[in-house]
């Protein structure tokens, strides 16, 4: 049976280098949504770029058609204001879903979401976390993420929840840092130069 996916954030960080790992993998296409260039992926074989939001439905809905696999790779880790967070990491994640839902019905087999540990907060007392945990995000961005594993849960236009429709994996990655990287690049450059910047009053507690 071929394989294909279809990857949210593919021209970032992480998402360039899991497209990259499904084509090495065999993957028989890899759709990366994409909103210019290709960037890292440009002339590889076997991405193909789709040149949309997700907020294009129509494009969406052709692009999903067939799809195997879905990365959802892509939103915002940095913004000014709480709108943005909600737009681009819950919105945009239901809007996903749904086209999703609506597109590839009887050929999806995963569907994969990428949260954050942010979305956690902080670690309980006994210094475990596990799905179970209640969310205490201390974040904008955890917020968002947070909101968004929750809206996953509940009923969407009289429908059955994302997790009833579709067989979803959420993940919560923490920092991460490799070739590619920008955001821990900058600390690091922080570090060597002895800066160290401090954040309110620098008190954690």
């Amino acid at each position: 049976m071929s394989n294909t996916a279809f990857v949210t954030g593919a021209t970032g960080f992480v998402g360039s280098h899991l497209a990259e790992a499904l084509v090495r993998r065999g993957y028989d296409e890899v759709r990366c949504l994409v909103r210019s260039r290709l960037k890292w992926l440009d002339g590889i074989s076997g991405i193909t770029p789709v040149r949309a939001t997700l907020g294009d439905l129509e494009q969406l809905w052709d692009a999903l058609s067939g799809v195997t696999h879905v990365y959802h790779l892509g939103g915002v880790t940095r913004a000014r204001d709480w709108r943005t967070y909600q737009e681009n990491n819950v919105r945009a994640t239901l809007s996903l879903l749904g086209a999703v839902a609506q597109a590839a019905p009887d050929t999806i087999e995963r569907v994969l979401v990428t949260s954050s540990l942010a979305a956690v907060g902080r670690c309980p007392e006994d210094g475990v976390a596990t799905e179970a945990t209640e969310l205490h995000p201390v974040s904008r961005y955890g917020r968002s993420k947070a909101q968004m594993e929750q809206a996953l849960a509940e009923r969407h236009d009289m429908h059955a929840s994302f997790h009833d429709q579709l067989p979803i994996t959420v993940a919560r990655p923490p920092a991460v840092y490799g070739p590619r990287d920008r955001d821990i690049l900058d600390f690091f450059k922080s570090v060597d130069r002895r800066v160290c910047p401090v954040v309110g009053s620098g008190r954690l507690s």
